[in-house]
């Protein structure tokens, strides 16, 4: 009994917004048209039911055609919730940064490709290293933040806590080396190009990340 009165009041409220709108008394067509709104109330949500009473209202359209403007709505609103969570996605994805790590720091990589993995938004460089002692502390010095920690050691690189993913930087003939470490360490991979030495050895890079479910980038 309660579900009903509400219904009618639900009904009523339709009529009167409707009647607003077309600024005119309702006709027999038109007056059936708010039980449609008052189940997309009910069914869809709230966001539907004044979008399809405005959308039918003001382009005074048949129940018919009206019932295809409805479920529009209902689109709408479903849309309008999916952007709102994907926008809650992207908010909660911002605040997860890839936390990178660079092998290898030559002009190249210290002046072109190198500041972007600490500059761009969703990224963030942890860890850097290069075989020249003191050479990559000096760059990690300098990146921003104060995070960076420079190592002159792979293995030690390698076993830095907050590492996510490793940039491959060195001379081609290093990459399968280090990148079995890489993958024997649980890190996900990007190398530089070319991956390999000719089709076999990149093949064989390949597989190393293959065997571990890891992903494996070219740049």
């Amino acid at each position: 009994f309660i579900f009903f009165i509400c219904f009618l009041v639900n009904v009523t409220s339709a009529n009167q917004q409707l009647s607003m709108l077309l600024r005119r008394p309702l006709g027999v067509n038109q007056f059936l048209l708010p039980l449609y709104f008052v189940i997309s109330h009910l069914c869809i949500g709230t966001e539907c039911f004044p979008q399809a009473i405005f959308a039918l209202a003001t382009r005074r359209k048949s129940i018919q055609t009206g019932i295809v403007d409805l479920l529009l709505a209902a689109c709408m609103s479903s849309s309008s919730s999916s952007e709102q969570t994907m926008a809650s996605n992207s908010s909660d994805q911002k605040k997860r940064s890839i936390r990178w790590g660079i092998v290898g720091l030559g002009d190249v990589t210290v002046k072109k490709s190198g500041p972007p993995f600490y500059k761009c938004e969703g990224s963030e460089l942890v860890a850097v290293m290069r075989r020249t002692p003191g050479k990559a502390k000096e760059f990690a010095a300098n990146i921003p933040g104060g995070k960076c920690v420079g190592y002159d050691n792979i293995d030690d690189f390698l076993c830095h806590s907050e590492l996510d993913a490793v940039y491959v930087s060195t001379r081609p003939g290093t990459h399968l080396e280090i990148c079995e470490r890489v993958a024997k360490a649980g890190k996900a991979c990007y190398v530089e190009k070319p991956v390999g030495r000719c089709a076999a050895e990149t093949e064989q890079i390949v597989k190393l990340f293959e065997d571990v479910d890891l992903p494996l980038y070219t740049a």
